[in-house]
């Protein structure tokens, strides 16, 4: 009788582990850049899930992810690439106020937001303010090369 519980034990045991359901969600990104396979996905700060696949999907980038045990995502929640700057780019989500929650046959739709590059040039004033700037730094790259020319520190 021993040998038989022993044995009940170890298949429950095994059962707790391998048949208990992760989620999983996917969410569509048009670009996703550096993120990669483990990254984090975050909801206040703290990891909810990291990204367990990526792949291509139609104009855009599929991204699975793993969430943690018992994490559940409302439906109509926001999910944000965000790039990092330092550190490794993650995904953060938002949730929504929604009493109902995504499951494994749900796709959202991620944000993805402009380089800052991108968001700088889009605004026709900065875009003179920049240029204005930059032709700035050109007259005075110019000044100092003809100051120091005119100086004979340098030698043809």
């Amino acid at each position: 009788m021993s040998l038989f519980r022993l044995l009940l034990i170890a298949g429950l045991s095994f059962c707790l582990v391998a048949c208990k359901q992760q989620t999983r969600i996917a969410v569509v990104f048009s670009n996703v850049d550096e993120l990669q396979v483990d990254n984090s996905v975050f909801h206040n700060g703290i990891e909810i899930g990291k990204v367990s696949d990526l792949s291509l999907y139609h104009d855009g980038v599929l991204a699975t992810i793993q969430l943690n045990d018992k994490v559940r995502i409302p439906t109509g929640s926001t999910f944000r690439y965000e790039h990092a700057l330092l550190g490794t780019p993650a995904i953060h989500v938002d949730y929504s106020n929604q009493q109902q929650y995504l499951s494994i046959a749900d796709t959202s739709i991620g944000q993805y937001p402009k380089k800052l590059l991108d968001h700088l040039l889009s605004d026709s004033s900065k875009q003179e303010k920049i240029q204005q700037s930059i032709d700035k730094i050109g007259e005075g790259l110019s000044e100092l090369a003809e100051a120091v020319k005119d100086s004979g520190t340098i030698k043809k």
